[in-house]
């Protein structure tokens, strides 16, 4: 596989590897030959998160500075859907187990929930100083822990 990058993320069966990495591009690789399979341009910063959409049809990932959060056909390889909206570095972004909502962090302290139908931003979570650095969904989906870089842990509420 090569280069050491920066984020990492398997999809839902085990047999791809999706990865980010300061060269702006997220590339697939296959598991079980380690070769490179896809690979997807778009971002204009070093990419710090990848995430599989449940289904494993999707792939997330965040531009860092860039700004923005894109979403990936892992068959097609054609960007789905373009998230904008941050002014600050991004963090981390996290599928909903249901697979039509994602949550989004940012140094700017704001924690997003987009509806990946619409496209459209459906709360705005406020509570880490510094923004959260890692976002975790309980398994039925209603509630997300967010991880802070003030070393708090909160739990949010999905409506």
């Amino acid at each position: 596989m090569g280069v050491v990058n920066a984020t990492f993320a398997f999809n839902p069966d085990g047999k791809l590897l999706a990865s980010g990495s300061a060269d702006q591009i997220v590339k697939l690789w296959q598991v079980s030959s380690g070769q490179e399979t896809s690979a997807f341009v778009g971002h204009a910063h070093a990419i710090t998160a990848v995430t599989f959409s449940p289904n494993g049809q999707m792939l997330a990932s965040c531009g860092g500075w860039d700004g923005t959060i894109r979403l990936w056909d892992i068959t097609s390889g054609q960007e789905i859907l373009k998230l904008a909206g941050y002014s600050e570095l991004i963090y981390t972004v996290v599928f909903n187990p249901d697979g039509q909502t994602l949550v989004s962090s940012s140094s700017d302290e704001i924690i997003r929930l987009w509806d990946i139908n619409s496209g459209m931003q459906t709360q705005m979570f406020i509570g880490h100083i510094g923004g959260a650095s890692t976002i975790a969904f309980s398994p039925d989906g209603r509630m997300f822990a967010s991880g802070g870089w003030d070393g708090a842990i909160k739990l949010w509420y999905c409506d």
